[in-house]
């Protein structure tokens, strides 16, 4: 990834409200929410804040679903398919809109022998997706790509 910027100059802050959850997922708007502000505060071009923010990061996360991919000789499914998309706006804190962009990621999953290994399994994958997800948002708003 590059370091550059393609923001105005006037945009050093950015306020991420908590993306709006459109999918039957419980609680994966915190989780893709999260990982977009850890990414925002970790690579430091803009400055993550509450409020009183030059521009604003809204967000939905439109999408969430599994697809088996492979199965076993009892026809059991031993692979998924996560696929996660988000959509983002930026806003200047006026209103203004800085970009609007779609993001789709997925992620392969192995199927544990044991419930609680899949859901496990399942979580590690939806918060792999998130990651990948933040780092192509991060791109997508501050340089542009």
């Amino acid at each position: 990834m590059g370091r550059g910027m393609a923001l105005p100059p006037d945009i050093r802050t950015i306020t991420i409200p908590v993306f709006k959850n459109s999918t039957g997922e419980p609680d994966i708007e915190n989780v893709v929410t999260r990982s977009v502000k850890d990414r925002f505060i970790q690579d430091g071009r803009l400055s993550v804040v509450d409020s009183a923010a030059d521009s604003v990061l809204y967000g939905v996360v439109a999408g969430y679903g599994l697809r088996p991919l492979s199965y076993d000789d009892q026809n059991n499914v031993t692979t998924y398919l996560a696929e996660l998309n988000v959509s983002v706006i930026h806003k200047t804190a006026s209103g203004h809109l800085l970009s609007r962009r779609r993001v789709d990621t997925k992620e392969v999953y192995k199927v544990d022998a044991s419930l609680a290994g899949s859901e496990s399994q399942r979580n590690e994958a939806l918060k792999k997706s998130a990651s990948t997800a933040a780092e192509s948002i991060l791109s997508l708003v501050v340089e542009a790509f």
